[in-house]
């Protein structure tokens, strides 16, 4: 095993990211980053350059390292071409401990990290099913932390070490998420934006989507839903935020196939494809409800911005979400994956404005007291400390 100089600084951090588009785990991370840097932690990025992420990061002061993907001709990298290059940004760094922000990136540090004698910590994002060989490289790591028990659960059942796997709930800032009857002054301000750049009365509900454009995500649950929903609440208008990401010839027509369908009645001129926006957080102040009808869902990062902005849900019984909506279990806000579960509690909940203002205190008491950003950071800090303890590289 080469061990690195221990001529480094006993609070630097390399974070390697996979992605520069800043979805739910890039969020994720920049949601705690600077309170780690408040810890004394010294961050170093090493992800894809001139990126959305790259930039974000680099506006907090933190040192960004460009990670290539892709070769000469745009053929992605192979797995040891992508080592190569995390282990010689590693030996260039010499940090104290590698932050590797997904599933991939944990896979191809682990063996790397383990190689060179450096204390690692991966973040487990997903619920897929891994090839042994992927379980292996992963355990390799010194921490794996999983976002939610489900997704710790599917993991550890399939080979996993349950010894190194914590979990660790991700946390939502509620200064930038929160109520609209919180700042009514603002409100005045921006409460009828999106109504006036869709022409949408002030009568119409607003029912909001925020994900990637994909199976995984429900939207074909979500058309069907509104279908049913629109025929009883016709003034209802459906806001669809995000964009599809990947490129397989199988999403490109999915993606395709809910775009002609939202063309026809009853969802026509009612479906409005937003794409990707920044104000996700003004959208939840003026919207009346958010559906989030996932086939899966590791820890939806939406659910807990919906649940920071006061913003009552309809979302499904899979991975994470219970955990987020266990304690307000009494309100049946989540439901069965299908369209008829989906539309019932929704329609219920459009015909019960009392009731949503109860589910919103509620939701606002619970990201404050169970996911805040402060919380998430700390038990982040304290893995980094056991870590360059263990390393002998922290008093």
């Amino acid at each position: 095993m080469a061990l690195l100089s221990t001529k480094c600084n006993p609070r630097s951090v390399l974070i390697v990211a996979e992605y520069g588009i800043l979805n739910g785990g890039e969020r994720s991370f920049l949601s705690v980053a600077a309170k780690l840097i408040r810890f004394g932690w010294t961050l170093t990025a090493l992800l894809p350059p001139e990126s959305e992420f790259d930039s974000a990061l680099q506006s907090l002061g933190i040192e960004t390292l460009p990670l290539t993907k892709l070769d000469a001709d745009g053929n992605r990298l192979s797995q040891d071409a992508m080592r190569d290059q995390i282990r010689q940004q590693i030996e260039s760094t010499s940090p104290v401990l590698v932050h590797c922000n997904s599933l991939s990136t944990s896979r191809w540090c682990g063996p790397v990290c383990r190689e060179l004698g450096i204390p690692s910590l991966g973040y487990l994002r997903d619920i897929i099913k891994l090839s042994r060989k992927a379980i292996a490289d992963i355990n390799e790591l010194d921490i794996i932390i999983a976002v939610s028990n489900a997704t710790r659960d599917f993991h550890v059942d399939h080979g996993m070490n349950p010894e190194k796997i914590e979990v660790i709930h991700n946390g939502v800032d509620s200064d930038q998420f929160f109520p609209r009857s919180l700042n009514n002054d603002s409100l005045t301000v921006k409460s009828k934006y999106i109504r006036h750049e869709l022409n949408i009365s002030l009568e119409s509900p607003l029912l909001l989507f925020v994900g990637q454009i994909g199976r995984r995500k429900g939207v074909d649950i979500l058309l069907d839903a509104f279908e049913t929903i629109s025929l009883q609440f016709p003034p209802c208008h459906l806001l669809i935020v995000g964009e599809r990401n990947s490129q397989k010839q199988e999403a490109v027509e999915y993606e395709q196939s809910l775009l002609a369908r939202s063309d026809v009645p009853p969802s026509a001129d009612r479906v409005h494809w937003l794409g990707r926006r920044n104000d996700v957080a003004d959208l939840m102040r003026e919207s009346d409800l958010l559906i989030h009808p996932a086939r899966q869902e590791p820890l939806g990062r939406v659910l807990l911005e919906a649940t920071a902005s006061g913003l009552p849900m309809v979302t499904t019984r899979v991975g994470g979400s219970l955990e987020i909506l266990k304690p307000l279990e009494e309100f049946e806000l989540v439901v069965d994956v299908d369209k008829s579960s989906v539309a019932s509690r929704v329609i219920k909940l459009l015909d019960s404005p009392n009731e949503r203002d109860l589910i919103s205190q509620r939701l606002r008491r619970m990201a404050i007291s169970r996911f805040s950003v402060a919380r998430c950071a700390n038990e982040i800090h304290q893995r980094y400390c056991l870590l360059a303890k263990n390393n002998g590289r922290l008093d």
